[in-house]
């Protein structure tokens, strides 16, 4: 569920939803010079300043697998529409998607190919509007995690080595942290050093606290918040040794 936004008004902001019939405004495979410009940051310091300034995650709407998981056993994953409740959902989050930005400010859209994170988008759209929306494009890379046939236990095991290895995670915290509601906003925002921090001026600690982040992680979002981006928080697990 993913959406990077970008809050300068000559650059896009880039949205996207986890796994979402197509948006009102059509999917595209490629994207604009703008979008690749404000997207395409190498992970130097002098390219800091061309990425979006939000990346805004939201999560589809309400699913027929969500209320009835036996869903899954008449239709494959990919196939799963969301309800009614889901539609509604992705309206209201489309609304809370346009009250966060402001009146210059426009969005590029990555979504997953899932049937329910296209319709959560086509939803979405009802509310957020097309005028501002620069491009969609439809990114595989972000579906819903697929380990191929694995049992349960094994399947819990590889889930925590990917957080692990991508968000330098212990299995501990992994294990504490949630997924966010269905069809709820979850806001990156570049901090003065450069990096992405969950800590914003809407989602403050209290919220993260919600969502499982416990003290140690809760001080990594504020050291991101000033961090530059060639540095390295060495009080976290992965810097000691720890994992």
């Amino acid at each position: 569920w993913r959406v990077a936004s970008h809050i300068k008004t000559e650059m896009p902001h880039v949205l996207g939803s986890l796994h979402a019939s197509p948006p009102p405004f059509g999917p595209s495979r490629g994207r604009p010079a703008s979008a690749r410009t404000a997207t395409a940051g190498s992970g130097h310091v002098g390219d800091v300043w061309n990425r979006p300034r939000r990346i805004v995650l939201i999560r589809h709407g309400e699913s027929e697998g969500n209320v009835d998981e036996s869903a899954y056993q008449r239709k494959p994953d990919h196939r799963i529409e969301l309800t009614d409740i889901g539609k509604q959902q992705a309206r209201d989050a489309g609304a809370a998607l346009k009250a966060l930005l402001g009146p210059d400010e426009s969005v590029y859209v990555y979504v997953s190919p899932y049937m329910r994170t296209m319709q959560t988008l086509y939803e979405m759209g009802a509310t957020f509007g097309t005028n501002r929306i620069l491009g969609v494009r439809e990114e595989p890379r972000m579906r819903e995690q697929d380990f191929g046939n694995f049992q349960d236990h094994t399947m819990r095991d590889l889930k925590k080595e990917r957080a692990s290895r991508w968000y330098k995670w212990t299995t501990e915290m992994f294990d504490v942290v949630h997924n966010p509601g269905n069809a709820e906003l979850v806001v990156m925002e570049r901090g003065s050093g450069g990096r992405y921090t969950l800590l914003t001026a809407d989602q403050d600690e209290a919220k993260l606290r919600k969502f499982g982040f416990t003290a140690e992680m809760l001080a990594d979002q504020k050291w991101a918040k000033e961090a530059p981006m060639d540095t390295l928080n060495k009080d976290w697990p992965t810097s000691k040794g720890r994992l």
